[in-house]
This record gives structure tokens, sequence and C-alpha cells, in this order.
């Protein structure tokens, strides 16, 4: 719930209702902590479902349903209002890509957010395997 607790205050410190945060994402590759993000914060720990990381691209990638969950890189977590400005894309990769919503859920599957993460694969393609971050 660290993450909850992250929205609420950044909603908070800007004056912004709850619900017009958002959080643009970006997967990193931290090899060991370093100085914090000057904005947002770093989040580490995510399992990917139905879903793989191909860490030289810096894209997701569909695995079979019944595939073992698949460690994530960290994520970069920047939180923005919603009402001022829209999802950035400029963290993502410089191909065509899809923007995936993958909701993050804990291990009793209680909902906490949804994140965007980048594939090259197509929307549709996604539909049937419906992918999630699960918090370990």
């Amino acid at each position: 719930y660290f993450i909850l607790s992250f929205l609420y205050d950044w909603a908070s410190a800007n004056d912004v209702p709850l619900s017009d945060v958002a959080f643009n994402t970006k997967v990193v590759s931290l090899t060991s902590p370093g100085l914090p993000p000057e904005h947002g914060i770093y989040l580490d720990g995510l399992e990917l479902r139905r879903a793989g990381w191909d860490t030289v691209k810096g894209l997701m990638y569909p695995t079979s349903a019944s595939a073992p969950p698949f460690p994530l890189p960290p994520l970069l977590l920047i939180p923005y209002n919603k009402q001022e400005q829209g999802s950035s894309t400029t963290s993502l990769p410089q191909m065509t890509v899809s923007r995936i919503d993958c909701p993050v859920v804990t291990r009793g599957e209680d909902f906490i957010s949804t994140f965007v993460l980048p594939s090259s694969h197509a929307l549709n393609q996604w539909t049937h395997l419906k992918p999630s971050l699960l918090v370990t």
C-alpha cells in the first residue's frame, strides 16, 4: 500500500484530487541503490503475470497464461495530474509500441493501481492474456 500512500501524499502536496493523479511508468535498470529520483519513486519487487520483459528492447512480451510470474526490473513512477497533462510517451522506445494497461494486485488479488507498460505486440494480442503486475 506504499503506492497508494505515495499517491495520496503527492496529491495533497500538489492540491490535486486523488482521482486526478496517475503515474507515468518507466522500467529502469538499477543494479544498486543510488540517489533518489528528482521526481517520483523507484519501485522494485513486482512480477509480471502472463507476460515477460525484454530488458534489451525495454518492452513487455506475451507469454502463456500458465507461465510462472516474470520478475520485472525496477520501475520509476512519476506522478502527474491527469487534468493538466496527458501521459507522456517520451520514456518509451522510439518504435511502434502499444501501451498496455496492467493492473497492480496483491497476492490476495486486491487491486492497488494500474500501470501502463510498453509492448511491441498489438493490443489485440493482449486481450485474452490480461497481463497484470503482482506485488511480491
